[in-house]
């Protein structure tokens, strides 16, 4: 790659990055992991990141339920 076109990689990468940064509100939470939330002409957009888990790890269940109630008012 040469280094116009690594310049223009980077200033397009910082640029989306600002971006979502704009768009998107990102909570972390200690031990758990992460929510980002995005919301666009009514909608609402979350996706949970946790640390740790998988299907069949329960360990995290009950920490997701309460960030999905908090969210949708449920």
């Amino acid at each position: 790659m040469t280094t116009d076109r690594w310049n223009i990689f980077t200033t397009q990468q910082a640029a989306r990055q600002n971006k979502r940064d704009e768009l998107v509100n990102t909570t972390v939470m200690a031990n758990f992991g992460r929510v980002d939330a995005f919301e666009a002409d009514g909608r609402k957009l979350v996706l949970v990141k946790t640390l740790f888990g998988g299907h069949d790890y329960l360990g995290v269940q009950e920490g997701i339920q309460d960030v999905i109630g908090r969210t949708f008012g449920l």
